[in-house]
């Protein structure tokens, strides 16, 4: 077992695929598919079943897959001990963001901060939602960058909306409405969707329930958009939604700012339905350089929104 096999496995669970883990790492397919099976080798038993659209974790790859997730983590944080200890008396930031989603502007204005504070050492990580939240109230985080619903009922944490986001619906060129520049709630009743299992208690159900405020966002957005929680299906991550996506297996309902819709693999239609992008942190941290750049990115966002 290597580091690099821990990466490429972890990146190929992550994705759903190996060929989209090749890609996302600039690396030839063969090298991935090499090196699970000398994992698989060394191990003695499958780690992976392998499907025509993907791949599926065994029973004893899912325990593989847990415990290389603790090795990645233990190293993350070894690392940001490591840095801390070596950056002498520089002031410390750790900020994280959602997977694949960190919009221009905030971007823009973090960079013109670090590069404004030198003595400050500000570290970015991309995590899941359930992991930055988490990580904010265990205190390996400072600030997390996600959606306004991520942080609903969790008391201690604080929040700052720095800009309104729309939803937009995703689909292949190839798909039915792809053609469209709006569609009825009637239109998407018919259409399978696909969703990240982070979703999946909010949307089950929600057409026998008249109060959207009980559905969690996304479950109040699919709702009002006429989506048929029996035609919905489910994934681990964007990544491997997005992969679906692209070969005209379903549609899905994503934040505008997702980075993958820069691409013209994917078509979008918006929905007219907006969420706040927030900053949060855990109400207890006293961390000075945190209220600054709070500060600063209310004051630098605003005024790039004035200017647009």
């Amino acid at each position: 077992m290597t580091d690099l096999q821990i990466k490429y496995f972890i990146k190929v669970v992550r994705l759903g695929s190996i060929t989209a883990a090749a890609n996302a790492m600039f690396v030839t397919q063969p090298t991935v598919s090499n090196q699970i099976s000398a994992l698989e080798r060394e191990y003695g038993y499958k780690l992976l079943v392998r499907k025509p659209n993907g791949v599926e974790l065994t029973e004893p790859g899912r325990v593989i897959y847990n415990c290389f997730l603790r090795i990645e983590r233990d190293l993350a944080s070894s690392c940001r001990d490591a840095e801390k200890l070596a950056s002498g008396s520089k002031e410390k930031l750790f900020i994280g963001y959602l997977n694949l989603i960190l919009s221009a502007p905030i971007q823009s204005c973090i960079r013109e901060y670090r590069t404004n504070n030198s003595r400050l050492m500000l570290e970015m990580f991309s995590e899941d939602s359930v992991k930055l939240v988490s990580d904010i109230l265990t205190g390996d985080l400072d600030m997390a960058l996600l959606f306004d619903n991520h942080i609903e009922n969790v008391p201690e944490i604080s929040s700052v909306e720095l800009m309104r986001s729309q939803y937009v619906i995703v689909m292949s060129p190839l798909h039915p409405l792809a053609k469209k520049h709006s569609v009825s709630p009637d239109e998407l009743y018919e259409y399978e969707f696909v969703f990240s299992h982070l979703n999946k208690y909010m949307i089950p159900n929600m057409e026998h329930n008249t109060n959207p405020s009980t559905f969690g966002n996304l479950g109040s957005v699919s709702k009002e958009l006429g989506i048929n929680p029996d035609n919905v299906q489910y994934r681990p991550n964007f990544e491997s939604i997005f992969a679906q996506i692209e070969v005209n297996d379903g549609l899905t309902v994503v934040d505008e700012n997702v980075n993958l819709l820069l691409s013209d693999r994917f078509v979008t239609i918006p929905t007219g339905i907006y969420h706040g992008v927030v900053a949060a942190w855990k109400t207890s941290n006293n961390n000075t350089q945190l209220q600054k750049l709070l500060k600063y990115l209310e004051k630098s966002i605003d005024k790039r929104a004035e200017k647009n």
